[in-house]
């Protein structure tokens, strides 16, 4: 009976441990349908749209980890919109840094694998203020980042990395949906190999985390529609300048 209980407790034990080594790279909400009080939606302007209809896993970007997701035929994006959390991971709790700072990378499509990025074609480096929420697991953020000049690529794959150091909220996630071996997810993470200093791709594995990543990119932003309203007092304006103008001589 002794030997039972201690071969219990060293399968518990093990099951923990690789429970936590699986979460703080993906980590998944068990209630897939939960109502949000924030719905993801991409802003006006939007030259592409991959918002699933719920989040039931966020895949950690913090550096040097990179998550990318492809997209196709979109004018030169000038914005991206994106949703995520901050968790300790000491505490296994979630948190809210007032500032967030993003490595936004643009690759071309990879013609001879089109599960890769290829060449970089653009990185910007930039410092936002998350909007919070409860999306999908509580205190979720929404980003919204501007390019200062349009990414030069039309067709390919965007990737996010998050170099904020805020302790303890030292682990950044971005939301997406599990396709579950669909073939509809193409999620890629960007790893170091820390004996050689360099680094790979690391392809999505059917079934397990072939992700929809949640994003929008965004192209310039359309004109203010121009009311009835403001036509008919625009016209009353320019009928009254002639008017007194016209008075006058």
């Amino acid at each position: 009976m002794k030997k039972i209980k201690i071969l219990f407790c060293c399968v518990m034990m093990l099951v923990v441990a690789t429970s936590w080594a699986q979460d703080y790279q993906l980590f998944r909400n068990p209630d897939q349908g939960s109502t949000r009080e924030v719905e993801l939606q991409c802003p006006p302007g939007s030259v592409f749209s991959q918002v699933p209809p719920w989040v039931d896993v966020s895949w950690g970007m913090s550096a040097p980890r990179i998550i990318a997701d492809d997209f196709t035929s979109v004018s030169a994006p000038l914005s991206m919109r994106f949703w995520g959390q901050n968790l300790d991971p000491m505490e296994w709790s979630f948190c809210k840094p007032a500032e967030l700072t993003f490595i936004v990378r643009f690759y071309e499509r990879n013609l001879s694998d089109p599960t890769l990025p290829g060449t970089e074609a653009a990185a910007y480096t930039i410092t936002t203020e998350p909007q919070y929420g409860n999306i999908a697991f509580g205190d979720d953020f929404q980003i919204d980042l501007s390019f200062p000049e349009p990414a030069p690529i039309t067709d390919g794959w965007v990737a996010l990395s998050c170099i904020t150091d805020v302790s303890p909220c030292m682990f950044t996630t971005w939301h997406a949906q599990d396709m579950w071996g669909t073939g509809l997810g193409n999620a890629c993470a960007y790893m170091m190999n820390w004996d050689t200093g360099e680094w790979y791709w690391q392809p999505a594995v059917p079934g397990e985390n072939e992700l929809s990543m949640a994003f929008c990119l965004g192209g310039p932003v359309p004109p203010v529609p121009i009311t009835n309203w403001a036509l008919v007092i625009g016209f009353v304006l320019i009928g009254t300048f002639i008017i007194i103008r016209y008075k006058r001589t």
